[in-house]
């Protein structure tokens, strides 16, 4: 029997391939310079990262804001990782630090990410065109 849980909702891999193919051609525009193995194609983040900070924080969800460390380099994209608590007013909000902030203040922001073409997986559909493809397959995907 398996037991493996099924998230919801999920999305279909043509739709996926689609909206990955898009953001590899806006990126393209936004960052003209970059050649097509820069591509910023996604971000690694480990999964008892993501459970570390539910568990830490009560949180019902994690907020991913997207960020770059320098903003005329491309490739320092990150993506900053908040927990989403509960408030007392019932709307989910950013748990960035204690409600009475202590000396020296503590944030709860994380970027336990590992950006995408430093870590990929190569064969995904979701990558796009291997590099090992022809430059004129890269340059469209």
């Amino acid at each position: 029997m398996d037991t493996k849980k099924t998230i919801e909702p999920n999305i279909d891999l043509a739709d996926a391939e689609k909206w990955c193919s898009n953001w590899r051609k806006t990126y393209k525009q936004l960052f003209p310079a970059v050649t097509s193995s820069e591509v910023l194609r996604g971000f690694y983040i480990p999964i008892e990262d993501i459970n570390s900070l539910a568990d830490v924080h009560n949180a019902v969800a994690v907020r991913a804001y997207l960020a770059m460390e320098n903003e005329d380099d491309p490739s320092t994209l990150k993506i900053v990782l908040v927990p989403v608590i509960v408030g007392a007013d019932g709307f989910e909000k950013d748990k960035i630090m204690d409600d009475i902030p202590v000396a020296p203040t503590k944030y709860y922001l994380y970027d336990f990410t590992r950006p995408c073409p430093i870590q990929c997986d190569l064969s995904s559909p979701l990558y796009g065109p291997s590099i090992r493809d022809n430059a004129q397959n890269i340059e469209e995907g």
